[in-house]
């Protein structure tokens, strides 16, 4: 169990409620040990009531056609920002929705869970452009970046997906 700053809170309350059961036995200290026990309860009580909204947000859509536009913009900003600090030869940016008919699908390749997200690839070399895909990693909560940029159409990019992903572990159990 990750241990967060949610359950240490949770922790403390419940040894202040214990604190103040145990003070209770003590006639002189019986107020002090009404105060610390109620405290501990609310306590204990707003934070099961109150959940974090970042851990309900936190498990997107297994779909990644089901994901916002502005999603879909975050995951490949981060790419094309990964891929220029890499130098790679090629540059990605999000697929006007107008201009292409390219759109977002899922796939599962090599055992891997992936979303391929159109955008528009261009060759810094050339300054050539073309369409294609980002494939992004499910991890089974949430979508995982940077992506992998696929060209052309679904097919093509499903085959180099195909090339390029594997499943963890996979390399180190072929090394053995």
């Amino acid at each position: 169990m990750l241990i967060t700053g949610r359950w240490l809170l949770l922790t403390l309350s419940i040894v202040v409620v214990a604190a103040g059961l145990t003070l209770w036995m003590a006639p002189e200290a019986r107020w002090l040990a009404l105060v610390a026990a109620v405290c501990g309860l609310v306590s204990v009580l707003v934070l099961n009531i109150f959940r974090s909204p970042v851990a309900a947000a936190s498990e997107e859509s297994p779909d990644i056609s089901m994901l916002s536009p502005q999603r879909h913009r975050e995951m490949i900003r981060g790419t094309s920002l990964y891929l220029r600090e890499m130098r790679y030869r090629y540059s990605i940016r999000p697929c006007p929705t107008e201009v292409s008919d390219l759109p977002a699908f899922n796939a599962e390749v090599n055992t891997v869970q992936l979303g391929f997200v159109p955008v528009i690839i261009t060759d810094n070399a050339t300054d050539r452009q073309g369409f294609g895909y980002v494939a992004f990693v499910h991890d089974g909560r949430r979508w995982r970046g940077p992506g992998l940029p696929c060209p052309a159409g679904q097919e093509e990019a499903l085959r180099h997906a195909a090339r390029c992903v594997s499943p963890l572990g996979e390399d180190e159990l072929s090394r053995g």
